[in-house]
Order: C-alpha cells, then sequence, then structure tokens
C-alpha cells in the first residue's frame, strides 16, 4: 500500500473496528467521493460553497484514512479562505489546477483501495 496515498493503520483500525462491513465502508467512501467530487465542480464559482465542500470531502477522506486525498482538499479550502478573508474572487486557473490534484488524488486514492481490498 502505498503510505502517501493511505494511512495503513487508519485502514487497519477501521477494518478491525467495521468488520464484515469494512467493504461496504470502502465502497460508500468511493461512491460518496465521487458526489462530492461533482460537488466541488459544481461549485467551483463560489467561494465559501467550495470552502465548505472541500472541508467536506476533507473529512470525509480523513476518516477512511485517504490522507493524500485530504491533503489536496485541505489546500482547496484553505485557499477559498484566504479568498473569503482577502474579500477576493477565485482565480479560475488556480482553482482549476487544486481541482485537478483532488482529481488525481481521487483516482490514485481508489485505484490503491481497489487493489488492496478488492470487491467479493
Amino acid at each position: 500500500m502505498t503510505t502517501t496515498t493511505l494511512d495503513a493503520a487508519v485502514l487497519a483500525e477501521l477494518q478491525l473496528i467495521m468488520g464484515d462491513d469494512f467493504a461496504l465502508l470502502l465502497q460508500t467512501f468511493s461512491d460518496d467521493s465521487v458526489q462530492r467530487l461533482q460537488a466541488l465542480e459544481a461549485t467551483r464559482e463560489d467561494v465559501d460553497a467550495l470552502r465548505r465542500a472541500a472541508h467536506s470531502f476533507k473529512g470525509s477522506a480523513s476518516n477512511v484514512g485517504a490522507v493524500a486525498l485530504a491533503r489536496s482538499c485541505l489546500e482547496l479550502e484553505n485557499y477559498c479562505q484566504q479568498c473569503l478573508h482577502a474579500g477576493q474572487s477565485l482565480d479560475a486557473a488556480h482553482t482549476e489546477r487544486l481541482l485537478a490534484v483532488v482529481r488525481d488524488r481521487l483516482s490514485a486514492t481508489r485505484e490503491v483501495l481497489a487493489a488492496r481490498f478488492p470487491a467479493d
């Protein structure tokens, strides 16, 4: 498992706690993540809505040990927070770069999870 993508300790603890429901948890996270990415895309021009969506996605990713994804969501959230504090609108090109990182890390996270925990 790639430690920069996933936190093995978090996943091991979740697997122990969740038991037979662990696979369902991962599937739910995977499905939910697609919806969360769509929410980021849909709010890309609304700085506060994008900040809230990034914050929510960050929490979801953190809960399953998807550390790289959580980090990219934090970067997006922080950028939005900086814009809010400065009273500035989002720079479309910078926002797109941050969203591209989230997309890439989500894809990598889903690939690693699928390889490490294949569905039955």
